[in-house]
């Protein structure tokens, strides 16, 4: 895919999705919608800056699926023409699954297909055993009889309303937004007032949305 090559990313897995995008300079802000059925929004500011929010109650790999899949939209589709055929939606889901998994890898490294293998595919990827199964059947790697016996045993295992939670990969927090809060706050000599101004948002909102366990902690990066 030409965005890792150009993000210069080596082959394989991403270990930490979101470390990726911010280093690009891509916000992403957890967010609280009130509702399940939003995962994630994307959008570019009045001066063309990038942010992803993303719900804050998902499961870590539905958590990277979604992320991947904004940055789909933020990719391919902001600014752009968008024929009225097109399905933006599945578009933005293709562009997640290639960006995580790469087909041409992903197909090098499967010597069979079961359950038990699936399961050191997601420890390995980092993404949902439920998405790789749907990812063997687009890339015809199983057959529509293979995928149907694939999923029935997946259901029947109680996979579809929880994977196995130790197969789950670490979760991924944002750091990036605290750290330009953090240099507002410690370098240019905002305080929270200034910033809650600046932001026309009330202070609970501010430390709700931008600044949640910010007084425990200070921001490194590696």
């Amino acid at each position: 895919m030409l965005l890792r090559e150009r993000w210069k990313l080596p082959k394989g897995k991403i270990d930490n999705l979101t470390k990726v995008i911010e280093d690009n300079g891509i916000i992403i802000v957890p967010f609280d919608f009130g509702i399940d059925k939003v995962d994630g929004i994307s959008l570019y500011t009045e001066r063309n800056h990038p942010v992803i929010f993303v719900n804050n109650n998902m499961s870590p790999d539905r958590y990277r699926l979604t992320v991947a899949h904004e940055l789909g939209h933020l990719i391919l589709h902001f600014g752009l023409p968008i024929a009225d055929e097109r399905n933006v939606e599945d578009e933005a889901f293709k562009f997640a699954s290639e960006f995580l998994v790469p087909a041409k890898e992903f197909k090098s490294t499967i010597d069979s297909f079961d359950i038990k293998s699936l399961a050191n595919m997601k420890l390995y990827w980092k993404v949902s055993m439920a998405s790789l199964i749907v990812k063997a059947k687009q890339l015809e790697i199983i057959t529509a009889n293979q995928y149907k016996y694939m999923y029935a045993q997946y259901s029947a295992l109680g996979f579809k309303t929880q994977e196995p939670p130790q197969l789950s990969p670490p979760k991924e927090t944002p750091l990036l937004i605290k750290e330009i809060i953090q240099m507002y706050k410690d370098e240019l000599g905002y305080t929270i007032e200034d910033l809650t101004g600046i932001l026309n948002l009330y202070e609970k909102d501010f430390y709700n949305y931008f600044l949640y366990d910010f007084n425990k902690m200070r921001v490194v990066r590696s």
